[in-house]
């Protein structure tokens, strides 16, 4: 890592807040300071600039062979949201906040802040926007970013400047990989629902592999299934709502990660219990026919909105 010198004002910046390790790529946010590093082992976080701590994220969004990585922050509300992109298409969203890290604005101003022993992701705060089960094999994501805002700063001041930045907003990405360009959004939802791409390859039109992306189509229109507290859908609509094509009297068997969010009835309903992001394994058997006698069954790993 470089060490920024000749800057005025606090924190100040020296020798000792060098660090080693092996990381494919780093981003600071220009408006705290909080450094995110991008590892084999998974995305780091760093709130001293000399210690780099793992995100530990919730079973189902864990990432390994992270190779490109974002971070926005902001010192009014507190919140933290980081962007991953890994080695294996996938694109994964997490949000944390000051106090979950246990620190506050006023000790990042002064410089006093401390990376935390341990750093948990919640796990109704990450989202994942993009895998090649049920997005778009990509291939190596090589390159994301969130896009600038009005209110980011490049003077010295900037680094203890604020920024809203929040899940509870439409947030878009720009996605580089080795085979074209996409973007991404988060949605308006508790826990940031993902907006992953609805095919499992680049659209026709987007770019090829090597080529400029700053002209890139841009990702269909986000499909977000829902369902209200205490209201009951079949997992089969909620499919059908995200672009997933089922097979006529296909056996749907379903199971969430979150039942304290949602529950599974009888196998292929779900029913909302309390407004978050409600997780689904979901088993697909085809029906059996003279051609295929035995079916492969095929498993989705769903988001629905529970609102």
């Amino acid at each position: 890592m470089y060490v920024i010198s000749n800057v005025s004002g606090t924190p100040s910046h020296a020798a000792s807040g060098t660090t080693s390790g092996t990381f494919n790529d780093l981003s600071v946010d220009c408006d705290t300071g909080i450094l995110v590093g991008a590892s084999s082992t998974g995305a780091q976080i760093s709130l001293d600039g000399s210690t780099f701590k793992t995100l530990t994220m919730p079973q189902a969004a864990q990432v390994q062979n992270v190779k490109t990585i974002d971070v926005q922050s902001d010192l009014t509300s507190g919140s933290v949201s980081v962007v991953v992109g890994t080695q294996n298409s996938d694109v994964v969203a997490a949000e944390t906040t000051l106090t979950d890290l246990g620190t506050t604005a006023a000790k990042l101003t002064a410089g006093d802040a401390a990376t935390p022993a341990t750093v948990t992701i919640k796990a109704d705060a990450v989202a994942k926007m993009n895998d090649k089960a049920g997005g778009r094999d990509t291939g190596e994501i090589t390159d994301l970013e969130f896009p600038a805002e009005a209110t980011d700063k490049v003077s010295v001041a900037g680094f203890v400047g604020p920024r809203i930045v929040k899940f509870a907003t439409v947030r878009s990405l720009a996605v580089g990989t080795g085979s074209g360009a996409f973007r991404a959004r988060t949605t308006a939802a508790t826990g940031g629902t993902a907006t992953a791409p609805a095919t499992n390859q680049p659209a026709a039109n987007q770019p090829a592999a090597n080529q400029p992306t700053a002209n890139a189509p841009a990702a269909a229109a986000p499909k977000v299934a829902t369902v209200g507290v205490k209201k009951t859908a079949t997992v089969l609509a909620q499919l059908k709502t995200l672009g997933v094509t089922v097979a006529a009297k296909s056996k749907i068997v379903a199971t969430s990660s979150t039942k304290s969010v949602c529950s599974i009835v009888a196998g292929t309903k779900v029913k909302g219990l309390k407004a978050g992001l409600c997780k689904l394994t979901v088993k697909i058997t085809p029906p059996k026919t003279a051609k295929v006698p035995k079916p492969k069954t095929t498993t989705k790993k769903i988001s629905i909105t529970i609102k």
